[in-house]
């Protein structure tokens, strides 16, 4: 069982080397918070964030750490640090100065993060396509990656954080970030077998346009033109960003083909995955429940289907009894009148 602490744990006393710690997460995640509240007094600081309009700010912050650990200082690396490509140059620096490498994870909360985010002003605040395109990047660090000791830092829902040193559950866990999701395949599979995903309820939030079919006669071209506007659901997107790293991802979904233009900018805006996108046949109004499951088929005839994602219960049911691997989406709410469009007009 981890010993967890509210602060920081300290270098053990007869060890006289300079300390340089990473932080490691999210946009959002706390990172700067922790830094204030247990670093301050006795750490540097080097973060991009202090020199935004550098022209060469790798470099610049290379430079910093380098001439503090060359005077002893202890020092604090706070950006978001997702991967080896920005931990190796610091570890490199740590060694040649003599210093103890430690990083500091903050495992991710796509959901809170974005809503610390959204509350920040000015130039703090960055784009949610930006924290996913970190999220897509993000990867846990382990001792095995140069570093002395890494340690693992949650709120403890008090307005504080809890430590303790991290635990390596493997490379395969590295993008599962907590949620539910099956066993990704190995890697090295070739071809890589397909990890397929829904859009409407499962990764874009489809709330926002429901009050076009609500009117009478439903107004179609309105709710499929607000689409393009459909904020994204966090732990879909935390998903499919897991499953690209070890699958081939497609998307499919139940829109009608004319979607399809502003489908593909609406993934590509928001930074998901490429992946081919499958769509219902113009004129098609059979329930979702049977298109899909059809659209599959014809996905499985050549590759493997690893998984599929979906939210529409009648559609996992079809899928689970033709024999796929279903994974239920149960991160937005059911919307019972989504439902009976799919399943009884068969329009989306």
């Amino acid at each position: 069982m981890r010993e967890e602490t509210s602060v920081p744990v300290e270098p053990d006393p007869g060890d006289a080397r300079p300390e340089l710690v990473v932080l490691v997460g999210l946009q959002a995640s706390g990172k700067s918070t922790f830094y204030a509240r247990h670093f301050a007094g006795t750490h540097a600081l080097v973060s991009k964030d202090l020199f935004r309009r550098a022209r060469h700010r790798q470099r610049r912050q290379m430079r910093l750490v380098e001439e503090a650990l060359a005077e002893g200082v202890p020092t604090v690396v706070d950006n978001t640090n997702p991967s080896p490509h920005e931990w190796a140059p610091l570890i490199t620096a740590g060694r040649a100065h003599g210093a103890r490498v430690v990083a500091y994870w903050f495992p991710p909360d796509v959901k809170n993060a974005l809503a610390r985010n959204a509350a920040r002003q000015g130039p703090e605040r960055v784009p949610d396509v930006g924290v996913y395109a970190t999220l897509k990047r993000l990867r846990r660090p382990r001792p095995a990656d140069g570093f002395d000791a890494v340690y693992e830092v949650r709120f403890d829902g008090r307005g504080g954080f809890l430590v303790a040193p991290a635990e390596d559950p493997g490379p395969a866990c590295d993008a599962t970030w907590g949620l539910d999701m099956p066993e990704w395949p190995t890697a090295d599979e070739e071809p890589r077998p397909l990890a397929v995903f829904d859009l409407d309820g499962t990764l874009a939030d489809v709330r926002h346009r429901l009050h076009h079919l609500r009117s009478r006669p439903r107004d179609w071209d309105g709710f499929f033109a607000a689409a393009r506007r459909d904020p994204l659901l966090a732990e879909g997107v935390a998903l499919v960003m897991a499953g690209a790293q070890r699958c081939e991802v497609a998307y499919l979904t139940g829109r009608p083909e004319h979607c399809r233009q502003d489908t593909l900018d609406w993934l590509a805006r928001h930074a998901l995955p490429e992946g081919r996108l499958l769509m219902r046949d113009p004129g098609d109004r059979r329930p979702a429940r049977v298109v899909k499951p059809e659209l599959l088929r014809r996905l499985a005839d050549d590759r493997v289907v690893a998984v599929v994602v979906d939210d529409d219960h009648q559609v996992c049911d079809a899928y689970e009894a033709e024999g796929f691997r279903v994974l239920r989406a149960t991160w937005m709410a059911r919307q019972p009148l989504l439902e009976r469009v799919q399943e009884d007009e068969g329009r989306t």
